[in-house]
């Protein structure tokens, strides 16, 4: 056992400049001093080149690379893995950064003594850059969380908290089994601590706010109709974690359906309430009854439209009538009918 293994931290980062010292400095204001600082830079433009000049010269343990055009988040992220030669590893996204200067030392000694714990987390302190508000989530955490317990109950707050972000420290050689950084998925967080509960168990740092999660309003402008093609990457991951799961724990074979369909299908309202927003109810609804993964998974379609129906903003009139140029809409306890006008002369 290595008392102090080398910890990497992974910065994927992008026309950030000042938030990114912000955050590479969090890591290196640590106690624990024996880390890599992986810093992958997608071509940025705003000087980041210049910043990290410096930084380079004061500290040997930064290392930055910069693409020379931009590949894109995804790829920027999960390429830049490879490079990663610590112990443990964290992902630590550029306009985030860590409160406790504690938590790598505690994380590692954790881990150290436990080989089964593959993730270390604590709690989050949570910014809105919209209302500048601060918050930190109600953490019902238990300590010790076996994987597989974690992975059938997650979300369900009722000591299974979700996991904000990338704020965990994890063991490297058990996120290399989940092949995650591999796919350069979308959301990659949420899958690489869904397969790492597979692969082991949580422990959770109740007692110490380990770092600063940014929470970005996403505007009906930056969601569009390119954003729904990540929904059809969602049926290899769902038949790819219900096999890796159920090869691993088979005596939990019809929870593991039923909880991974849940996950997704929490996903997919988000998503949808999202779409809902940027192009109506009605539309979105067609958009995502054409998916092949509500055609082949009945309880996502269930939970998504008996969710949806009831909390996206409708029209209910008992009695009324409505007269534009074209059409003249007539309302019953709810439900519309529209009558098309002959043309208007």
């Amino acid at each position: 056992m290595n008392k102090y293994p080398l910890v990497s931290v992974l910065i994927p980062t992008y026309n950030r400049k000042e938030l990114l010292k912000r955050a590479i400095n969090s890591v290196l204001n640590q106690t624990y001093k024996n880390i890599e600082i992986y810093v992958t830079d997608n071509a940025s433009t705003d000087g980041t080149f210049e910043v990290m000049q410096e930084l380079l010269k004061n500290d040997k343990r930064i290392i930055y690379n910069k693409r020379e055009k931009n590949t894109g988040p995804l790829y920027n992220g999960s390429e830049a893995y490879n490079h990663l030669k610590g112990k443990y590893a964290i992902v630590l996204c550029d306009d985030d950064y860590f409160l406790s200067n504690t938590f790598f030392e505690n994380a590692v000694n954790v881990m150290e003594e436990n080989e089964n714990i593959v993730i270390v987390r604590g709690v989050v302190k949570c910014f809105n850059e919209k209302n500048d508000n601060i918050f930190i989530d109600i953490y019902n955490s238990k300590e010790y969380i076996k994987g597989i317990d974690y992975l059938l109950n997650y979300a369900n707050h009722d000591g299974y908290d979700n996991i904000t972000s990338f704020f965990a420290m994890f063991r490297k050689s058990a996120a290399d089994k989940t092949r995650v950084f591999e796919k350069a998925l979308p959301s990659a967080d949420t899958w690489l601590w869904l397969y790492l509960f597979l692969y082991g168990d949580v422990y959770f740092l109740s007692n110490e706010i380990i770092g600063c999660y940014v929470e970005h309003n996403l505007g009906q402008d930056k969601y569009n109709m390119d954003t729904m093609s990540n929904i059809d990457y969602m049926n290899e991951l769902i038949i790819d974690l219900k096999i890796e799961a159920k090869k691993l724990y088979p005596n939990y074979a019809n929870e593991i359906d039923i909880k991974i369909e849940k996950i997704f299908s929490n996903i997919l309202i988000w998503h949808t309430a999202q779409l809902c927003k940027v192009i109506g109810k009605k539309k979105a609804f067609k958009i995502i009854k054409s998916k092949d993964i509500i055609k082949k998974y009945p309880r996502i379609k269930s939970a998504i439209f008996g969710s949806l129906s009831l909390f996206i903003p409708f029209k209910f009139i008992i009695f009324g009538i409505e007269i534009d140029y074209t059409i003249i809409r007539l309302f019953i306890f709810g439900f519309n009918l529209n009558v098309r006008r002959k043309k208007y002369v």
